[in-house]
């Protein structure tokens, strides 16, 4: 019978640290993709459907992995040029997210009349 070992701590903490990466890397291609393709609706005078571009963006990219998104963007978005800034652009993303949420409560809790 073999011997099993238990997992480290840092094993632990870290085991999904791959499907995290993932998830950073498609949500940074998926918000500048889809923020470039909205200004140009913008500029046409089109209304930008974020829901139909999710779609859409899911169906081609979905399957591709944390490794080829990255090096989508990296080869097409000339701004960005290595993983970190990539990882920063989507801890910047989540800090608008958390400041924007925090704002809608705020606003929300403002509107509460208790006379």
């Amino acid at each position: 019978m073999a011997k099993r070992t238990s997992q480290s701590l840092m094993q632990k903490i870290f085991a999904d640290a791959d499907e995290r990466r993932h998830r950073a890397i498609y949500y940074v291609a998926k918000e500048v993709s889809g923020r470039a393709l909205s200004r140009v609706h913008k500029e046409k005078g089109k209304k930008f459907n974020w829901d139909a571009f999710g779609k859409k963006f899911e169906q081609s990219y979905g399957k591709h992995s944390a490794d080829e998104l990255l090096n989508e963007i990296l080869e097409n978005v000339y701004w960005l040029t290595s993983e970190a800034e990539v990882m920063e652009l989507y801890f910047r993303y989540m800090r608008d997210i958390d400041k924007a949420s925090s704002k809608q409560k705020e606003s929300e809790s403002d509107d509460l009349d208790f006379s």
